[in-house]
């Protein structure tokens, strides 16, 4: 399962194996922008952006992985196990 909430405290319990890529905020909101175009960024910069803050506050998903991915643009990318 992939997604920006497959991680939600009410479903983590049913993988065997849980990844979470680490991208900075500011970055998943370019990038969305740069996949969806500049008409969704409004969209992205207002409802998705602090919706998706909430959740990582409230759930915190990367302490439920079992692998984090840390992904930097110029850095490339790290893994980093729990």
């Amino acid at each position: 399962m992939e997604g920006c909430y497959a991680l939600h405290r009410s479903i983590r319990a049913y993988y065997n194996l849980a990844i979470w890529i680490q991208v900075a905020p500011e970055a998943a909101v370019e990038r969305a922008i740069r996949r969806d175009g500049e008409s969704g960024r409004q969209a992205w910069e207002q409802a998705h952006h602090t919706n998706e803050v909430r959740y990582l506050a409230t759930h915190r998903p990367d302490e439920a992985a079992d692998l984090i991915v840390e992904n930097a643009e110029e850095e490339g990318f790290r893994l980093r196990e729990r």
